[in-house]
């Protein structure tokens, strides 16, 4: 490995932010890393944009490598940049976020002194107006020398660990070893790495925002889209993976509830806020989300789990018996807040 970190920079169509999100990573604190953007089919200016910085910007310790490649989605482009990484580390930064100065810095160095395979940090979510809003990376979570499996798992499915790429390095032999792939074509490719940061034993945090996620409205996060239904495909790998290690039944509270809350309430949420009223879209994301037989599978016997708490089982036993109930209180819910 001839690099510190290979910085992975999936580029689509981003032409009004690849220029901050370049300055943000060239102009970082660390020496010696290199920076990978991949444009992936973009049909905008955003790989003139990227050739033109990599022209005028100049570092004898950084290396700036472009590949462009048909488009195949965020998860072929990471694939492609890890694939070509030669960093000791790696990580993923989106080509519309940036990163704090002192970013690489910081997380090279706590991965070396601690030997870490996986380093997490907090984030911010950032908006059009420039207001943010703090997010943890970890929460609640206890530093130990080593983790087991089913800690590491837990953790995931408590939402004490956020499951995001972008806040995280990775010890690239540790990842490469593991045969890593983001799933291609899917929403929610992220799901994954749940099963791969498990295997690391060898965790650190970095307790503060060091990343910033842009919030775009018009991405294809915010938009009603019944391909958030293929999200149930990457929770029935988790599954499978989970029954296959022998810790299945050991988990399966824990497993419950990340099922109901990353598939069922995250799904239906989301629809319902990217949706104005009841239209035909959201009224077949919410049928199939309930009538999934994973669904029906993890809504059973949700009363004794001693991982959901009340909130939680109340909002299920509203949702399972009046959808249209659920959304109405729902959006009530949201614009209340908002009025506050």
């Amino acid at each position: 490995m001839s690099k510190k970190i290979s910085v992975i920079i999936p580029v689509f169509n981003i032409e009004s932010f690849i220029n901050e999100c370049l300055s943000s990573v060239f102009n970082q604190s660390l020496s010696d890393f290199e920076i990978i953007v991949v444009n992936d089919g973009s049909t905008d200016s955003s790989l003139k944009k990227v050739q033109e910085f990599r022209a005028l910007n100049k570092r004898n310790d950084v290396e700036i490598t472009i590949i462009d490649k048909v488009n195949g989605g965020l998860s072929d482009a990471r694939n492609f940049g890890a694939a070509a990484s030669k960093g000791r580390y790696l990580c993923f930064i989106d080509g519309d976020d940036f990163i704090e100065r002192n970013m690489l810095q910081e997380m090279y160095n706590l991965a070396e002194k601690e030997k870490s395979k996986v380093v997490i940090c907090d984030y911010y979510l950032y908006y059009k107006d420039a207001q943010l809003k703090y997010m943890f990376g970890s929460k609640d979570v206890k530093t130990k020398d080593s983790y087991s499996q089913q800690e590491i798992l837990s953790m995931f499915f408590l939402g004490k660990l956020v499951i995001s790429a972008c806040n995280k390095l990775f010890l690239t032999s540790f990842y490469k070893e593991n045969d890593f792939q983001f799933p291609k074509n899917m929403l929610f490719e992220d799901v994954p790495l749940t099963i791969l940061i498990s295997k690391a034993k060898h965790i650190s945090f970095i307790n503060k925002p060091l990343y910033y996620y842009r919030q775009r409205p018009g991405s294809i996060m915010r938009t009603l889209n019944t391909k958030v239904l293929k999200k149930v495909e990457l929770l029935e790998g988790i599954e499978v993976y989970l029954k296959n290690e022998g810790c299945y039944d050991n988990l399966y509270n824990n497993f419950q509830r990340f099922y109901l809350d990353l598939v069922v309430f995250q799904i239906i949420n989301d629809s319902i806020r990217n949706s104005a009223n009841r239209d035909v879209i959201l009224r077949e994301i919410i049928s199939k989300t309930l009538a999934h037989p994973m669904t029906i599978k993890y809504s059973k016997n949700y009363w004794a789990n001693p991982s959901l708490t009340l909130a939680f089982k109340a909002a299920l036993f509203i949702l399972k018996i009046s959808p249209a109930l659920y959304e109405a209180l729902y959006r009530f819910r949201k614009l209340s807040s908002v009025a506050k």
